[in-house]
């Protein structure tokens, strides 16, 4: 065998899945200049925080229990034997539904990979998964971190929708009623909790409230609620027009979209509390 050439390597993902007991990073491939393989592992409810990677293909393999990938709003079962394809540039998470869920991670070489699990409530750090550096941790405020959750919940209904308003499962009216509940339940407080504490955490410390991201967030936010108070009249009056739906459904990925870019409101991302 010739000096320094690399050799082949198998390896039972399964047996280190059960027999190690950490969470987060189990075990990561050597040897290879071309591929990152990662095997993590997560309890129940946790997982990778929605992010996006604009530089590289990832593909998830279930190795046991189980759990979802959610790309772009949509979920996809992962469990064991089942592969999920992601390309670069979708927004992403993973979170657990069994407390063995494990899955491998593989995609091309740029880097370590580092994953953080999150901490018990009341104490949790923000959820942090990058395939090229190492991101710290970073202490969060309560009502901030539970923003990115939130998002998730956004990306499924904007999907929704998208949907019913392109003719595809449930009814335009369905689709109404369900984001309606959604939207009182969830998205109007939401949007008001960024504006009463986000922004408020951003001025404490020294941010310029008439930064773009900032303006761009709250003109977002009105076109949103213009666009529900017309689709509460419609509702009302069983008239739902699928331009409305689609019109919420792209406004509102949009809009979460911008907020889950690393750079959007340093606030909502880099301050300490």
């Amino acid at each position: 065998m010739p000096v320094g050439r690399a050799v082949a390597q198998v390896v039972d993902l399964a047996e280190i899945a059960s027999a190690e007991r950490g969470l987060g990073v189990l075990w990561t491939q050597e040897g290879s200049e071309d591929l990152n393989a990662n095997l993590v592992r997560f309890e129940v409810g946790e997982g990778v925080g929605i992010h996006t990677n604009n530089e590289l293909d990832v593909v998830f393999v279930g190795i046991s229990g189980s759990g979802t990938v959610v790309v772009d709003g949509e979920e996809f079962a992962l469990g064991p034997g089942r592969l999920v394809f992601v390309p670069k540039g979708c927004l992403r998470a993973t979170r657990s539904a069994s407390g063995e869920f494990a899955y491998l991670t593989v995609h091309r070489r740029r880097g370590p990979t580092r994953v953080v699990p999150l901490a018990p409530p009341r104490v949790r750090h923000r959820r942090t998964w990058d395939h090229g550096k190492e991101v710290d941790r970073m202490k969060r405020h309560p009502s901030l971190r539970k923003f990115s959750d939130d998002h998730h919940g956004g990306l499924v209904q904007a999907r929704r929708l998208r949907r019913a308003a392109a003719g595809e499962g449930e009814s335009p009216q369905e689709a109404a009623w369900a984001f309606l509940r959604f939207w009182r339940e969830d998205t109007s407080l939401h949007f008001r909790e960024e504006e009463e504490v986000l922004l408020a955490v951003y001025a404490r410390h020294g941010g310029d409230l008439g930064a773009v991201p900032i303006r761009e967030m709250v003109a977002d936010h009105a076109r949103i609620r213009g666009l529900v108070m017309t689709l509460i009249e419609e509702d009302r009056s069983d008239e739902v027009s699928p331009d409305t739906l689609r019109g919420i459904g792209e406004h509102l990925e949009s809009h979460i979209r911008v907020e889950e870019r690393p750079a959007c409101i340093p606030a909502h991302r880099d301050h300490p509390v």
